[in-house]
């Protein structure tokens, strides 16, 4: 009994490493662990599977993102699946009020543009363009604010809801007049998208592109094989038998849309949250690659990265050390006396980098599930 008990409280435990406990296979982080099942099982049997036991079935950023450790194992089936395509708002709201045409392709995700001439249309979701958000006062009255910032849907979408309210919503013929009057050089984005594709968690999704064209292929599959390295995704019939790709998550990265110096940054996460963010592993960098990726943002962010004035070694906020896994933009990490003593995280390929600590940057911050 004893052993039984240790044995549970290892696989639940593991944060770091690969193991093999029961009828999975495990791969930790300190963010996230990716849990593979031995067992095989339909799309639906999957979902509740993954949803029963850890978080969900995983959700895919990028696609060509892979997942180390897993390459033995042939096909698992993740969390994206096509159902119905409708147009819903970004805050769940119905769409009650139309002028506008419905996007007619199912197989991309298409969100609403209002053009320079004031028109309301369709454009791929992963552009980086402007956005409206809207703050609701306590009148119930709405104020529609243009944020210059170029940024994909999905990433505009955030920032509204964290910063205002939401994308732009249009109830009402006089609500649409305001937001497509709105003076801007360039289109920008508001909160209604085509809803085909969706990942089983709700996470948002911008693909270009999606495979599978075929009414009959409506759920997604990983070949986790080497010999599909550029394009591992695949549409499949969800009544096929696959195993299940699964995660749990430890901690939720925030992407935090003000501007401050480190300092700030770190204080705000302390307070706000469970502290900046802390990358230990391949794993947790792959985590915080496909959050950042999906926001568009360009530039860096601050991280929970710092060096030690008086030692010259680097540590994260968390007091974990920066063990043997590294992601530096140079072989080395930065060193003294030419180094700037903050860290950061680039946009561009998501590599750690010192920067001056009182440069004003969005930041992340970890918090525990």
């Amino acid at each position: 009994m004893e052993m039984i008990v240790l044995l549970l409280l290892f696989c639940s435990g593991v944060r770091s490493q690969e193991s093999s406990c029961g009828d999975t296979l495990v791969i930790g982080g300190h963010i996230r662990q990716f849990i593979h099942s031995k067992i095989s099982m339909d799309w639906s049997e999957a979902q509740t599977y993954c949803t029963t036991n850890f978080t969900n079935l995983v959700t895919v950023y990028n696609q060509n993102d892979n997942y180390p450790g897993f390459e033995r194992y042939a096909m698992a089936w993740i969390g994206l699946y096509r159902r119905n395509t409708s147009l819903r708002w970004s805050n769940g709201e119905p769409v009650d009020f139309t002028r506008w045409s419905n996007s007619t392709n199912t197989d991309e995700q298409y969100c609403a543009i209002v053009t320079t001439n004031n028109n309301v249309t369709w454009e791929n979701c992963s552009l980086r363009l402007p956005f409206v958000c809207y703050n609701k006062d306590f009148s119930s009255s709405y104020r529609h604010i243009l944020i210059p910032e170029r940024m994909t849907w999905c990433g505009a979408r955030s920032y509204c809801q964290q910063r205002h309210a939401d994308l732009a919503v249009i109830r009402d013929q006089s609500q649409y007049d305001e937001v497509t009057q709105i003076k801007s050089s360039s289109p920008f984005w508001i909160g209604l998208k085509s809803y085909g594709w969706e990942w089983s968690d709700g996470a948002c999704f911008d693909y270009r592109n999606v495979p599978g064209k075929i009414r009959q292929t409506d759920c997604q599959y990983l070949r986790l094989n080497e010999n599909y390295p550029n394009y591992p995704i695949h549409a499949g019939d969800c009544n096929s038998k696959f195993k299940a790709l699964c995660y749990k998550d430890f901690m939720t990265v925030e992407i935090i849309y003000q501007k401050m110096d480190w300092e700030g940054a770190l204080k705000y996460c302390f307070e706000n949250h469970d502290g900046m963010l802390t990358i230990t592993s391949l794993h947790d960098q792959m985590v915080v690659k496909q959050k950042l990726s999906s926001t568009g943002l360009s530039g860096h962010v601050w991280v929970g990265l710092r060096q030690s004035r008086i030692f010259g070694f680097w540590m994260w906020t968390s007091d974990v050390t920066v063990g043997a896994w590294r992601n530096w933009e140079g072989v080395n990490a930065p060193e003294m006396p030419l180094s700037n003593n903050c860290g950061a995280v680039s946009m561009e390929d998501f590599k750690w980098s010192d920067q001056h600590c009182l440069v004003k940057r969005y930041f992340v911050c970890e918090r525990r599930k």
